[in-house]
């Protein structure tokens, strides 16, 4: 379904169970745009599956419409829509394939609950415990984590472990798991590799590289390298350039959460 395919094929598949209101309003993937559910060429969906794993997928769509409520499904496909990098889909696509959906929403949302533990476990490791606990108290208490946005996510918090243990073992003068722990947040959510820019630059502030800046780089760089890599068997290169779409679109259109000055300054109304 890549990154625009998603609600789309939901409509087809909860028309293949049974009629579906034409008025509704649907997230456009590839515009941004909330549009009528009759204005999205829904009925081509199938032909992006083979015959069983369509049956698969309407099978998926119905199990998780009765879970959540005919009302309740309606607003999940006007939300903004998947934007994580291939090599999250790479990774978590397919544990999240193997399994039932019904036991996927069982057990996957506790892969968020064992990151926050090994992340708060690092940082106590290797800053202590009041370090570790004003962490605790800051995630818990801020509108960005929540419940409403992270109840029952499925690897969501990955990136936030990834950066926990870069910043660990940089405490504790290992630069090379440093590299590779931010080069996983990275690769898993794009944006924290600009945590890699304050690390650089109080090295060079120290004069050349040292051999603790260059494990360290060593670490991220092959860690992105492999990272890229990875996901394109199975997703193809054309992965990485639609992932670049989905963001640019999803940058431009106005969100409550939306985080950083644009947004402070902004006149829009939130999409």
């Amino acid at each position: 379904l890549r990154y625009d395919g998603l609600y789309v094929c939901l409509l087809a598949a909860e028309a293949h169970a049974g009629p579906v209101d034409a008025r509704r309003p649907v997230r456009d993937l590839s515009s941004g745009e909330l549009l009528a559910a009759e204005d999205l060429a829904a009925s081509a969906c199938a032909a992006r599956f083979d015959a069983p794993r369509w049956a698969a997928f309407v099978a998926d769509v119905a199990w998780l419409r009765g879970a959540i409520g005919a009302e309740g499904f309606a607003e999940l496909s006007q939300d903004h829509g998947y934007n994580a990098p291939p090599f999250w889909s790479w990774l978590w696509g397919g544990l999240a394939g193997s399994m039932p959906v019904a036991m996927a929403a069982r057990v996957l949302p506790l892969l968020d609950v064992a990151f926050l533990i090994a992340g708060y476990t690092l940082l106590r490791w290797s800053f202590g415990a009041p370090l570790a606990a004003l962490a605790a108290v800051f995630y818990g208490t801020q509108g960005a984590f929540d419940l409403t946005f992270v109840a029952g996510a499925f690897s969501r918090l990955d990136w936030l472990l990834g950066l926990a243990a870069a910043m660990a073992f940089l405490r504790r003068r290992r630069p090379g798991p440093a590299g590779v722990s931010l080069g996983l947040a990275a690769a898993l959510r794009g944006f924290p590799l600009i945590f890699a820019v304050p690390v650089l630059v109080a090295a060079l502030r120290r004069g050349a590289l040292g051999a603790e800046p260059r494990r360290f780089l060593a670490g991220l760089v092959v860690t992105l390298a492999l990272a890229f890599a990875l996901p394109v068997p199975r997703l193809g290169l054309a992965a990485y350039a639609q992932w670049a779409t989905r963001v640019s679109v999803h940058a431009a259109t106005p969100l409550t959460n939306h985080m950083g000055i644009p947004t402070l300054a902004s006149t829009t109304g939130a999409g």
